[in-house]
């Protein structure tokens, strides 16, 4: 039992250095890979610049601590294994196997420390990097920002300005609208007077119609009472009406005959004695021409059926007053030897109607 017990107690710390030197192996090539993987995602740029470095940080410090726990194992196991102990060791046939293991374990760990000065070194040129494009973005952003801000605010004066323009012309809509609806109010308030007015005009008018005809059936009366006399005066009417074909002009010259028609006038025109020009004159303040002679009409009476105008010829004016109808108006012209006479068929508001006879002959 003593023998047994000796050789557990000289295993142990044979076994117990071994299974130390092997956890912390694995711990350091756990923090190795993990630190690889970082680097690969920070190339590729999968991680954001900021939490990745911290990121890559975190693994420096883990893959630090795996070397320093790594480096104390084989510091406890090289001290367990000196050569004093060596030599006890291989005196009472113990295992050779630990200073290849050291000297392993110090290659793996001269080019590990090797290899993550290099990591770190491109780890600080890339943390630098990004650092710069982290900043040159920040800057960037400033600018986008301070541009939108800008552009933010231009936009906002001018869409203040066409909301008052808006409000402006909202504002004259709503004045130009009350105008519009008092004038229509005026218009309809008008309207209902003069509507007023014609019906009080149409009741004058049927009552003066009534009126009339009751002068007309006793005119009738008294014209069918007088029939037989007119059938004894008819020889002296006739004469009259010659008599009036052929009347005598304003200058004392005996007229040629008279059309109070177109039919009439269309007649005259046959016989050519005379040239014979229609007129159809309005009371303006311009002269009107009527063959080469001009006329302005200053007066009408169509009730009385009776105009006054001016004649101007050979630049002389003459003035025509209250003349009436189918009554022939004389006046003289350069060269020619009879006058013109200009009559009046009709007479309207502010508008006569008629004809100028010219004679023919004219000296040279």
């Amino acid at each position: 039992m003593e023998v047994s017990a000796m050789a557990v107690t000289q295993q142990a710390p044979e076994e117990h250095p071994q299974a130390r030197v092997a956890d912390a192996k694995l711990q350091l090539d756990f923090a190795h890979a993990y630190l690889i993987e970082i680097q690969k995602d920070l190339q590729t740029e999968s991680i954001q610049s900021v939490d990745g470095q911290e990121t890559y940080r975190h693994a420096l410090r883990a893959l630090n601590l795996a070397l320093e726990k790594y480096a104390n194992t084989l510091k406890v196991t090289s001290d367990l294994v000196r050569p004093g102990n060596l030599r006890e060791e291989a005196h009472t046939g113990g295992r050779m196997w630990v200073i290849p293991l050291i000297s392993t374990v110090m290659l793996i760990l001269l080019a590990g420390c090797l290899y993550l000065y290099l990591a770190t070194d491109h780890l600080e040129q890339r943390v630098s990097q990004l650092d710069g494009s982290l900043q040159s973005g920040l800057t960037a952003l400033r600018e986008d920002q301070t541009s939108f801000a800008l552009a933010a605010a231009r936009n906002l004066d001018e869409l203040s300005g066409q909301m008052k323009e808006q409000r402006g012309r909202v504002d004259r809509a709503n004045r130009d609208g009350t105008q519009a609806g008092e004038l229509l109010r005026r218009i309809q308030s008008e309207e209902l007077r003069n509507r007023a007015q014609i019906t009080r005009a149409l009741g004058e008018i049927k009552q003066a119609t009534n009126t009339t005809d009751e002068k007309v059936a006793d005119v009738a009366k008294r014209v069918r009472a007088v029939d037989t006399q007119a059938l004894k005066t008819s020889s002296a009417l006739d004469q009259t009406i010659a008599d009036l074909k052929s009347v005598r002009g304003d200058l004392g010259v005996q007229s040629g005959l008279i059309a109070t028609n177109a039919k009439e006038l269309a007649a005259l025109r046959a016989l050519g004695d005379r040239n014979y020009i229609d007129f159809d004159l309005r009371k303006i303040r311009d002269r009107q021409l009527v063959g080469n002679v001009n006329v302005l009409v200053r007066k009408t009476d169509p009730k009385h059926n009776q105009f006054t105008l001016d004649i101007i010829a050979d630049d002389k004016m003459v003035e025509k007053k209250d003349r009436s109808i189918n009554e022939p108006i004389q006046f003289y012209v350069s060269r020619a030897r009879q006058p013109y006479e200009l009559v009046v068929n009709e007479v309207q508001r502010e508008r006569v109607i008629g004809y100028l006879a010219i004679p023919k002959a004219l000296s040279r």
